[in-house]
Order: C-alpha cells, then sequence, then structure tokens
C-alpha cells in the first residue's frame, strides 16, 4: 500500500505540474495577442496610444460648425485631392454638395467667423461640378471657365447666392479671402476658388485631373 500510495502521489504532481505549465502557457498567449498589461491591482490601465475624446475632431448634429485644424498645421496637402460631401444649403441633386477636403476645411473656417459674426442666410448654387456639368452650365451674366479648366471641377470653389446685393458683401469677401478663398469680384461676383498653389497643386489642370 505505501509502494501504491507513493506511485499516486507522484502521479498526482506530474499532473498538477502539467497543468500548471498549460495554464501559464494560456495566459502568456492571450496576453500576447491581446497586448493587455495587467496592472497589480488587478486593473487593465489606460493605453499610452488609445485615442482619447480630446483629440478627435466632432461634427455636431446640426452639421453648423465642424473642428477646424489649428493654424499650426500647414494647409498645404500633398496627400493627393479627394473630395468629400458638405452641407451647402442651396445645392442639391442633381448638383452634387462636395468639395475637395481641404476647400472644406477653410470654407468651414469661413462659415464659423461669417456665423459668429452674425452673417446668416448664406445659400450656395454650385460647389464641385463635373466636366460635362461644367459644358453645360448656364452661368447667365457671370463668368465661364472652358471645361476642363474650372476651378469647380476640382472641387476648391463654390458660387455664393446674393452677391451682388447683399450689403454685407464687402465683409464676406475679406472672410473669405482671409480663409484663403480668392474672389473673382464684380466679373462674377457669387465665385470663390481656392488657388492651387495654395494646396500643393502644380496647376488647375492637374488638380482637376486627380
Amino acid at each position: 500500500m505505501n509502494e501504491r500510495g507513493g506511485i499516486l502521489v507522484v502521479l498526482l504532481v506530474v499532473v498538477g505540474m502539467i497543468l500548471l505549465f498549460v495554464a501559464v502557457c494560456v495566459l502568456l498567449i492571450v496576453v500576447f495577442v491581446s497586448g493587455t498589461t495587467v496592472a497589480p491591482d488587478g486593473s487593465t490601465p489606460p493605453s499610452a496610444t488609445a485615442p482619447s475624446d480630446a483629440n478627435i475632431s466632432h461634427l455636431p448634429a446640426s452639421g453648423k460648425t465642424s473642428s477646424v485644424p489649428p493654424a499650426s498645421e500647414a494647409e498645404i496637402d500633398f496627400g493627393g485631392a479627394q473630395l468629400v460631401c458638405v452641407r451647402l444649403p442651396g445645392v442639391n441633386y442633381p448638383r452634387t454638395p462636395a468639395l475637395d477636403r481641404r476647400a472644406v476645411r477653410r470654407l468651414i473656417a469661413a462659415m464659423q467667423q461669417m456665423e459668429a459674426e452674425g452673417i446668416s442666410g448664406m445659400t450656395f448654387t454650385w460647389g464641385f461640378r463635373t466636366t460635362c456639368q461644367q459644358e453645360n452650365v448656364d452661368a447667365g451674366p457671370n463668368l465661364k471657365a472652358k471645361p476642363g479648366t474650372s476651378p469647380h471641377e476640382s472641387g476648391g470653389a463654390v458660387d455664393m447666392n446674393g452677391m451682388r446685393v447683399r450689403p454685407d458683401r464687402g465683409r464676406i469677401v475679406q472672410i473669405m479671402q482671409q480663409h484663403g478663398f480668392r474672389w473673382l469680384g464684380v466679373r462674377d461676383p457669387p465665385h470663390f476658388d481656392v488657388m492651387p498653389s495654395t494646396v500643393g497643386e502644380v496647376t488647375r489642370g492637374a488638380w482637376i485631373r486627380k
């Protein structure tokens, strides 16, 4: 009985060691895969690289305001053109309420400043245009660029309503210019556009072809 009991004890010790080894291996695998660090008190500390709410830009549900990159971030962006949807009151289907993302940042900042100064009622007739739309657009008394050359085709321009008659036109122009838009003046009062060189584009044509 003593010999059998000794063998049983040895077997139990061996099995226990094997189970402990397996448990340690499983724990190490889980920690390695999840990348989670466990604090001494058993809690999980926040990740050093996890984004916090302070680093995330949020667009309010009203669509009236949006976070704008700080002045320290260069507007010149060599990452390439990219059209994004944007709220342009007055621009509805079949027209496309979209602009180049760099123009969007500038326009949002300008509209925020106008709103802060009590300038309201801003509506638009155009943002982005396809080359086909540029070919067929009725410009009325305003200028019309040759298809393939219009700032609208790059998503870098907007046409703003009321710029012939608004009493606050002068201030609107000043604000838009402060945020990087060019105004064509009496030749085409509704039109504001971003110059290609100010956003890292070589030419208007190259910007359009992107």
